[in-house]
């Protein structure tokens, strides 16, 4: 998924590392970590599920 977010959304904002398995492997990550941000903001990290800050005992 992380893959699909940085192949779409850098190009959108000038943001060209080239071409290869190393920018494949930037692009994947930078997608990633975006996508990672996007959940955790939107509620779907679940931190007080799994015994996070907000378990409710």
């Amino acid at each position: 998924m992380g893959a699909f977010i940085g192949n779409w959304l850098l190009p959108r904002l000038g943001i060209h590392l080239g071409t290869g398995v190393v920018s494949a492997i930037v692009n994947a990550t930078i997608g990633a970590i975006l996508l990672l941000l996007v959940v955790r903001l939107l509620g779907g990290a679940g931190g007080s599920r799994w015994g996070g800050p907000g378990r409710r005992w």
